[in-house]
Order: structure tokens, then sequence, then C-alpha cells
């Protein structure tokens, strides 16, 4: 796959060093001239921001995830909503919380009935049902309506869902997931059947 790429997205295990590396790079490329080295340590008080930088919308992020199946964007976004209605920094068990809370007050899932250890999935501790699957399902569904169904991969021109392709008439919206170290490969997991204009 990764063929099919122009930029390969790759698993940064530093990103506070990776950050201040390539800002040092570009500086240096421009003319800027910087002193020092970069190490690890607390932003100090006295520190001035020099720019804030905008993430695209979470919708969009959302759908790279979806499509992609993109497990360190869902481990980030994870940590990102422990930060947001918790408290900084971000952690995994504070984004968990805010799901399993999600899953629960919003969804309807019944406490100690799922077990959710991770937010990639890659855990073999995540426990759902198909029908607890397809009560989420519904849920997202009847809240975002399409815009949800967008962010999943169009079964047929989807590089990660070409095939096989929906017959005619059909659009097929799934999410699709490989584990090569476990043999598990989901190319085609079919999520929404939409005929024409209804929905099923």
């Amino acid at each position: 796959w990764d063929k099919q790429y122009k930029t390969l997205r790759l698993c940064v295990s530093r990103p506070g060093l990776y950050g201040a590396t390539l800002l040092k790079e570009s500086c240096q490329k421009v003319g800027i001239r910087m002193n020092g080295s970069i190490r690890k340590g607390k932003v100090p008080v006295s520190a001035n921001t020099l720019k804030v930088i905008k993430t695209r919308k979470l919708i969009d992020i959302i759908r790279i995830l979806n499509q992609e199946s993109n497990n360190v964007v869902a481990e980030l976004v994870n940590k990102n909503l422990g930060a947001y209605f918790d408290s900084t920094p971000g952690t995994r068990a504070k984004g968990l919380a805010v799901i399993r809370n999600y899953c629960e007050d919003k969804i309807g899932l019944k406490k100690g009935r799922y077990h959710l250890r991770d937010a990639s999935g890659l855990s073999v501790g995540n426990r759902f049902s198909a029908s607890q699957m397809i009560l989420a399902l519904n849920h997202f569904y009847k809240n975002l309506g399409m815009a949800y169904i967008k962010t999943l991969a169009p079964q047929g021109h989807h590089p990660h869902a070409r095939f096989p392709v929906p017959p005619k008439g059909i659009k097929m919206f799934v999410k699709s997931g490989t584990l090569p170290s476990t043999g598990v490969d989901t190319p085609s997991v079919p999520l929404i059947l939409a005929c024409h204009d209804a929905v099923l």
C-alpha cells in the first residue's frame, strides 16, 4: 500500500523532539541561525507563543481515521478527547474514560457489558457485540447522517475498498482494517448500504 501514497505516514515515538528538529532545520534553510541544542524539558513560564497552528476539522480527521484505518490517528484523537474534556496533558486513560461515558450516556451501552482497552481497536481486550456495534452505528447515523457515512470508504471507489464492486444502483460504505501480525484482514466490512437514496 505504501506505493499508493506520495507521503508515508510513520509513527513518531518522540513527537516533541521530531517537531523541534524540523523547526530548527526549516529555520536554518531560510538563513535563521539557531544556537543551542534541542533537549527535553518543561516549557518555561516565561516562554512566548510564536504561532498557533489550527488542525483540520475533526470530521476530516475522522475521515482519514476511518478510510485509511490509521491507528496512530485514533490514539491521538483519544488523547485529545482526554485533554479537552478532562485536563491536560491528554492521556490514553483520560480519553478512554470520555469514550466510555459517551458509550453509556449517549449510545446506551450498559456498563460492564462491553470492554474498551484502547481507541485504535488493536487490543485483544476490546469486546463489543454485534448488537452493540449496530446500536452505535444507528446512533451516529441518526445524529450525524451522511456527514458520518461519508467518513467511511466508498466500496469500489477507494484504494482500500476496491473489490468487490457493488451492484449498479447500490452505494456501499465500509470500514476496513488489517492486522498483519495476527492474520486478521477485513478489507471490506460493510457498515452502511445505501440503495439509491434509502439507507438500510
